[in-house]
């Protein structure tokens, strides 16, 4: 990996209400967008050539977006080693039909290197030969200033979260 430092930045959002409730509030979701560009574009990208030799074929990049409150869990460990998340990964999106992260996911490991957080070894849960040549360099001013978009306030509960794009 060459020393370029990459910029991460966690968009939050809310799909809307179901017509049929549309008092219902929904959870925020997480985006990534590295260097301004969104990951899922570039997953998709690189999906592209294997989901097309499926049997049959498959969509790439055809995934949901997790809910802020699982990825809080899961960033919350993923640099300590021996972790599950540090061993393991951060599955970064879930599956689009469920809604489960297991179910179908692209994973990747977060490792401290000096001053700067590695975002590497992406890999998808349930395709080995789905290769991702992509691996990213943050700060940790940038990554912790990230993260910190996904802390819940003490005093709201999870259905009662606000946006804190």
């Amino acid at each position: 990996m060459e020393n370029r430092i990459d910029m991460l930045e966690l968009r939050l959002y809310r799909n809307p209400p179901p017509d049929d409730e549309p008092e219902r509030k929904m959870p925020l979701l997480v985006e990534y967008y590295i260097n301004d560009s969104c990951l899922l574009d570039l997953i998709r990208e690189i999906e592209s050539p294997f989901a097309a030799h499926e049997t049959p074929p498959m969509k790439p990049g055809d995934y949901g977006h997790n809910t802020r409150g699982y990825m809080a869990l899961q960033f919350s460990t993923a640099r300590t080693p021996g972790d599950f998340y540090y061993d393991y990964g951060v599955e970064l999106y879930c599956c689009s039909g469920c809604g489960d992260p297991g179910c179908w996911s692209v994973l990747c490991r977060f490792r401290e290197d000096g001053d700067c957080v590695l975002m590497t070894d992406f890999h998808h849960n349930h395709r080995d030969n789905w290769q991702y040549p992509i691996s990213y360099r943050f700060t940790k001013e940038n990554f912790d200033a990230q993260m910190q978009k996904l802390e819940i306030p003490s005093d709201k509960c999870y259905n009662d979260e606000k946006s804190l794009r």
